[in-house]
């Protein structure tokens, strides 16, 4: 009887003892919610280790995803905060968070920018990089860590890529100049261009001659079709001959001879003489 209460005593006891043992070292919940943070050093090499990885690295695209990628892992860890005895605390300061930001968008930042600084000294400029160029820039500018030089350094990337393709659209559109004015906003609009890295692009190198030209020339091609047209015109299009003299004859005339004194030229004596053939026509045909 008494080896039996021995055997059923002692294993108790044992229970009783790791009880006491767990009773004595048992914190609370608020306790060990504290002991969860991760130390500022331990992630501070987790996000170097990741940037060395993952960010500094080629392609830019790989890079980009990259940082992106780690960007979201900052935030994540910065809106983290954990219970202590003086109350709720962010797991990594919001200066350390900021620190990280700024490591993360440099390492990027110095390849997109040796990337982009490559393009805009080069004599042509890819339009798929450049649209990356511009969606990166306008990304970028918005996130944490961001420093001033390298905000005012993405503002003129932006600027370059609305710019080149601007530049483009006016040498295409001075093609249909039709008078001084337009001709003169033309010239001016170029003189935007004249400047690196504009001058750079083997594409708008010329930009002032070629807008210059393109300008000139559809200018002469407006007036040369202004005045075909109202030499191909009937009698009949006309109520009288004063309506022709005073509207078609006049502007046309007008046209040509706004041409040439902007320029000093000559030219159009053809369509002058086939202007005033017209004129004799319609004379004599409300005689």
């Amino acid at each position: 009887m008494n080896k039996n209460v021995i055997k059923i005593g002692v294993p108790i006891l044992v229970l009783c003892g790791i009880i006491a043992i767990i009773a004595s070292t048992q914190k609370t919940i608020t306790e060990i919610s504290s002991d969860l943070k991760i130390s500022s050093h331990d992630f501070n090499a987790y996000v170097d280790g990741y940037m060395r990885d993952s960010v500094n690295i080629r392609p830019r695209s790989s890079a980009y995803q990259g940082y992106q990628k780690l960007y979201e892992i900052i935030a994540t860890e910065a809106s983290i905060t954990v219970t202590r005895a003086s109350g709720q605390m962010p797991l990594i300061s919001s200066s350390e968070a900021e620190a990280c930001y700024e490591r993360a968008f440099q390492t990027y930042y110095s390849i997109y920018d040796n990337d982009a600084s490559q393009l805009f000294s080069s004599s042509t400029w890819d339009e798929s990089m450049l649209n990356e160029i511009k969606t990166e820039a306008q990304d970028l500018s918005q996130r944490e860590g961001v420093s001033s030089s390298a905000s005012e350094n993405l503002r003129n990337y932006i600027k370059y890529v609305e710019g080149y393709y601007s530049a483009i659209k006016l040498i295409a559109q001075s093609r249909y100049c039709s008078s001084a004015s337009a001709y003169d906003k033309y010239c001016k609009d170029a003189k935007l261009y004249q400047n690196v890295p504009y001058t750079n692009n083997s594409r708008l190198k010329n930009i002032a001659k070629d807008v210059s030209d393109n300008a000139q020339t559809g200018w002469r091609n407006s007036i040369t079709n202004f005045v075909e047209m109202v030499c191909g015109r009937s009698c009949s299009y006309y109520s009288s001959y004063e309506e022709f003299y005073s509207g078609d004859y006049y502007i046309a005339k007008n046209k040509i001879d706004e041409y040439n004194n902007k320029f000093s030229t000559s030219w159009g004596r053809d369509l002058k003489n086939n202007l005033n053939n017209k004129n004799v026509e319609i004379m004599q045909c409300f005689r």
